[in-house]
C-alpha cells in the first residue's frame, strides 16, 4: 500500500515541549546548509536566496531554477500513520501561476508519484493554504484527504501557519497567526502509511512556492492550541516589517552609502536609515564592493558608481581584496570617497 501527502505547516519550538523531528530557524544567513536545531541532526542541503530579519534571517525562493533544500529522514522519523504538525512563517511574493493546476508547492515528499507524495501548497491563485494526504490503495485506487484554509495569505506579509493532522481523532486543523482558521474531518477508512524512500524537499521543483520562509518545524504529534499560540506569540515581534530584501541582491544606482548605522541587508542607496528601519546605507565596505560586483555580473553597470563612506570604525574580519570585477569601465569609474 503506497501513499501520498500534501501539507503546509509548522511550529516554532516551545520551551519544555517535546522536541520536533526537525526545526530550521534559518539563522545561517547564507550558504547551502540548513542546520537542524531540534538536536536530531537532520540538516538539509540545497540552495535559495536569503534575507535578513530583525533577528536572524530567512530563506527566499525567488523563482530561479535549481532552488530548494532536501533532507532524508529515516523511516521511523517519517510520518507513517502518526499524527503530525508542520508550522512556519511565510511571506509569499506571488501566488498567481499560469498553469492548469493552480498550485504552488512549498514542501513535498514525493516517492514514486502519484503512488506516494506529501506536499504543502498555496492553491487557487488566491493564497489559500492546503494540506493534502493521498495514497494508492491495495485495489489500485487512490484515496485523498485534504483541508484548505479559509483565510488567504497576503502577499509580501509575514503570516504564521500551522497545519495539524490528527490521525487518532480523524481531524485536520489549520491555524493562522495562532488562531484556529479551519477544521475538517478525515474519513475513518483513510489508512495511508506515509513512509517513502525519497527526501523531504523544502521548495519543490514543480510549480515552486515563491517568497520567504522562516521557522520551519515538523512534529510527529498534534500540537495543542496553546502550543500553536505560544509558537506564534514567541516570534511575532521578529516580523515587524514585511520587507524582504534579498541578501547579496542589488538595487542599481550611481551612488551607494556605507555607514556604521547601516545594514548589509538594505539597498545602500539612502544615506541614512529610514524611520521604519527597513532601508538605508550598507554597514560594511565589503557589501558596497559586492554591490558593484553584482551590477557588473548582471550587466547592470551602465554609469560611474560612487561609494560614500560615512565617518566611523569599520572593522575587517579578514583581508579585503579587490579584483577586476571591482574596477570601473572606460569613462565610468568606481569611486570610493570618505567624508
Amino acid at each position: 500500500m503506497r501513499s501520498i501527502i500534501c501539507f503546509i505547516v509548522l511550529a516554532a519550538l516551545v520551551p519544555g515541549a517535546e522536541a520536533p523531528i526537525f526545526y530550521y530557524p534559518f539563522n545561517e544567513g547564507n550558504g547551502g546548509i540548513l542546520n537542524d536545531a531540534s538536536g536530531n541532526g537532520f540538516s538539509a542541503s540545497g540552495s535559495a536566496a536569503w534575507t535578513r530579519l530583525k533577528t536572524g534571517s530567512a530563506i527566499v525562493f525567488t523563482g530561479e531554477g535549481g532552488q530548494g533544500f532536501s533532507v532524508k529522514l529515516p523511516p521511523e522519523k517519517q510520518i507513517g500513520k502518526d499524527s503530525f504538525t508542520i508550522s512556519c512563517w511565510l511571506n509569499p511574493s506571488t501566488v498567481i501561476i499560469d498553469a492548469k493546476e493552480k498550485r504552488r508547492q512549498l514542501f513535498v515528499l514525493d516517492s514514486h508519484y502519484p503512488a506516494h507524495i506529501v506536499t504543502m501548497e498555496l492553491v487557487n491563485n488566491d493564497g489559500t493554504v492546503m494540506l493534502m494526504l493521498g495514497y494508492k490503495k491495495e485495489d489500485g485506487k487512490y484515496s485523498y484527504t485534504q483541508i484548505n484554509s479559509k483565510k488567504k495569505l497576503s502577499l509580501n506579509h509575514w503570516t504564521h501557519v500551522a497545519a495539524l493532522c490528527d490521525r487518532e481523532q480523524y481531524k485536520f486543523r489549520i491555524y493562522i497567526d495562532g488562531a484556529l482558521d479551519n477544521e475538517s474531518n478525515i474519513d475513518k477508512t483513510f489508512d495511508g502509511n506515509f513512509v517513502g524512500d525519497k527526501p523531504l524537499v523544502i521548495g519543490a521543483s514543480w510549480q515552486q512556492y515563491q517568497g520567504a520562509v522562516d521557522e520551519l518545524s515538523f512534529h510527529k504529534r498534534v500540537l495543542s492550541a496553546e502550543e500553536v499560540r505560544a509558537s506564534y506569540d514567541t516570534k511575532k515581534s521578529d516580523y515587524t516589517t514585511d520587507a524582504v530584501v534579498i541578501t547579496g541582491s542589488v538595487t542599481p544606482a550611481s551612488r551607494y552609502h556605507v555607514s556604521p548605522a547601516g545594514d548589509d541587508a538594505w539597498t545602500g542607496v539612502p544615506a541614512q536609515p529610514n524611520a521604519a528601519k527597513t532601508d538605508g546605507p550598507f554597514r560594511t565596505i565589503e557589501r558596497a564592493r559586492d554591490a558593484v560586483r553584482t551590477l557588473k555580473t548582471k550587466k547592470l553597470y551602465r554609469e560611474s558608481v560612487t561609494i560614500d563612506i560615512a565617518p566611523g570604525v569599520y572593522e575587517l574580519s579578514d583581508t579585503m581584496t579587490f579584483t577586476s570585477l571591482d574596477s570601473g569601465e572606460p569613462g565610468k569609474p568606481v569611486i570610493y570617497t570618505a567624508k
